[in-house]
């Protein structure tokens, strides 16, 4: 054997164990800089605290869009080459610019083809995620029978992901402590039959949130179907030996559009799916928790308040304007002022409606995680009833790419707005701070200077501009904090370099700044302050020294042939 042929050979396996190593550093260090704690504005409790809690934070879980749908490297992923892509999907969605604007984080060592468990193994990251910011249980939109897989739910191309999930939860902590809500799509073809079986199917998981020793289904759009429709159900399923309790949640509650005396008499509670993202959700959760409170003499129904971030569906062209954080944050102290029994956001990961909770990108490797860092807080805050204490200063902020009459040559259609409603085109900065302070916003030739008084929670609001926003914290003549926007705003005259409208509110924080490079296929992460550089570099060590049996073995290998 040649010298150089040798050479060649050594090489190719050290390339290939590099490889192994970074990816999975990459992988790894994107998740578990989401999911650090050490850089939010207070004490974060532990997953045990979240997990032992009873009062459940419950995030709406849509299947269509996990964190991968095809197991592809994300540059080639199916929400890069279509559903982000004006083009994508044979032109399907082009007058709309494409279908979404948004994607979930990539996932940068997708699993073995052989491994049929890649499903699942997201599935517990997503878990991880949501349990590290106070969620502590989801509703899970069951859109088909199908859904509950037939005993084959870890292969590749089944329809079994919400015996998937179940699985997902019980592997991430053994106790089964958060809780999957059964929640029925009734705007899908499911039928109640439908319904009995996967009742009858999954009645004895134990991930399945109870009321007592009863499984709680809490229907998605219960009005489409009568009360007395729902009793039957529920009598039926009594007598199989199969009791459940019903939760249904509205489209909206009112009398005006349902019985809400009769879905009271059958119902362990009742509430609204969610309030559409924008600034009076608050004082709609606060009518809605009257109307439940007053469908029952004794006061007796749970109620169930249901809140979004912010609703943007770019493949309807429709707009409702949360402006910024105000919409997620006024819904959040309507918790506080209504006592609400359980507390919903829709969603986790419909990123058709951009009201999702989970850190996004997008392939401009912009990055939002601002009002998945927030929940924490406000989390904290309505499970206890005291306002967690600011231990550390904290900067969000919260703007669009774009004004919303941005220069857009490439959409086909005018967006419009959901209801009537001025619109905000606004920078927001979002501080905690410890003590009185000095925040400075600097962006292109203007500078904006705002005096904070006193610890606690502020906001600040600038023009939109186009450039991109220094954020600077200043306390005793000494800077505490700068952080730069992650993301460039372009001027109205001229848009997004691909022609197309953005209007999602794209965010970050100090808490857990993720850092986008040059492409999507080398993202990376950091979390200031946390080390994550010495993290990351022990992790390749871990790796690598996981593979020095392999490589000697490889070594061995290359010397006989």
């Amino acid at each position: 054997m040649s010298a150089m042929m040798f050479i060649i050979k050594f090489l190719i396996v050290t390339i290939c164990l590099i490889q192994i190593c970074v990816h999975s550093t990459l992988n790894d260090e994107i998740f578990n800089s989401v999911i650090s704690t050490n850089q939010l504005p207070f004490e974060m409790p532990s997953f045990d605290q979240v997990l032992n809690s009873n009062k459940f934070v419950l995030a709406h879980y849509f299947k269509p869009f996990p964190l991968s749908i095809d197991n592809k490297n994300p540059s080639q992923d199916y929400y890069s080459v279509n559903y982000l892509q004006p083009s994508g999907e044979g032109n399907k969605f082009i007058k709309q610019g494409g279908f979404l604007r948004v994607r979930p984080l990539p996932i940068f060592a997708p699993q073995n083809a052989s491994n049929i468990y890649w499903k699942l193994t997201n599935m517990e990251k997503e878990v991880r995620m949501a349990i590290a910011r106070g969620i502590n249980g989801w509703s899970y939109d069951i859109l088909s029978v199908k859904d509950i897989g037939n005993g084959t739910c870890f292969y590749k191309g089944t329809l079994c992901e919400l015996s998937i999930m179940l699985q997902a939860v019980k592997n991430v902590d053994s106790q089964s402590r958060f809780k999957v809500v059964l929640m029925p799509d009734m705007s899908s073809s499911l039928s109640l039959s439908d319904i009995v079986t996967i009742v009858k199917y999954l009645y004895n998981d134990t991930a399945i949130y109870r009321n007592g020793s009863k499984p709680v289904i809490a229907p998605f759009y219960a009005e489409g179907v009568s009360p007395i429709q729902w009793q039957s159900l529920l009598q039926n399923l009594t007598s199989d030996g199969f009791p459940i309790l019903l939760l249904p949640t509205f489209l909206t509650i009112s009398s005006k559009y349902i019985n809400v005396e009769m879905y009271a008499n059958i119902s362990i509670g009742m509430g609204v799916w969610a309030t559409v993202g924008v600034p009076t959700q608050g004082s709609s959760s606060i009518a809605y928790a009257s109307t439940v409170r007053n469908a029952k003499s004794n006061n007796s129904l749970l109620f169930w308040l249901g809140m979004m971030p912010q609703t943007y569906k770019p493949k309807d062209c429709i707009l409702y304007d949360s402006y910024n954080s105000l919409a997620y944050r006024n819904a959040w102290m309507s918790t506080l002022q209504t006592n609400a029994d359980i507390v919903h956001v829709a969603t986790w990961n419909d990123f058709s409606e951009s009201g999702q909770l989970q850190p996004i990108t997008d392939l401009q490797n912009t990055t939002g995680n601002g009002f998945y860092d927030l929940t924490a807080y406000y989390a904290h805050w309505w499970r206890t009833g005291l306002q967690p204490t600011i231990i550390r200063d904290v900067v969000y902020y919260f703007y669009r790419k774009e004004a919303t009459n941005a220069y857009a040559p490439n959409m086909g259609c005018n967006f419009t707005m959901g209801i009537s409603q001025s619109v905000s085109n606004q920078i927001e900065v979002l501080t905690f701070t410890t003590d009185q302070s000095i925040l400075t916003i600097i962006i292109e030739n203007s500078n904006y200077t705002f005096m904070i008084n006193s610890s606690g929670i502020n906001s600040f609001f600038i023009p939109l501009q186009a450039g991109k926003p220094n954020i600077q914290l200043w306390r005793n003549g000494i800077n505490i904090i700068t952080v730069e926007g992650n993301h460039e705003i372009f001027a109205t005259n001229v848009g997004l370099p691909n022609g197309v409208l953005d209007l999602t509110y794209w965010s970050g924080s100090t808490a857990s700044f993720i850092t986008p490079s040059k492409s999507v296929n080398t993202f990376t992460s950091s979390n200031r302050n946390v080390g994550s550089s010495i993290v990351a570099i022990s992790k390749c060590s871990t790796h690598v020294n996981m593979f020095i049996p392999l490589f000697f073995v490889f070594i061995a290998i290359l010397l006989i042939f």
